[in-house]
């Protein structure tokens, strides 16, 4: 079993070619819950990361 925490800045993509990019990165399964792809594209610049997998503790920190 795995827990992790991710804690970053979140920011709307408006590019219209990130969009699209962004859209063809995801399964295909979440792609047809808006096919008119009327959805917005959140982006999240991660700062850390922490949790517990079944090989051990996550820590991870963004430097700078």
């Amino acid at each position: 079993r795995t827990t992790l925490i991710f804690q970053g800045t979140g920011h709307i993509e408006t590019d219209e070619a990130t969009r699209n990019r962004l859209y063809e990165m995801v399964p295909e399964v979440e792609q047809n819950h808006d096919p008119d792809r009327k959805g917005a594209a959140l982006i999240i610049d991660i700062t850390s990361m922490q949790g517990n997998t079944p090989r051990g503790g996550v820590r991870v920190q963004r430097n700078g």
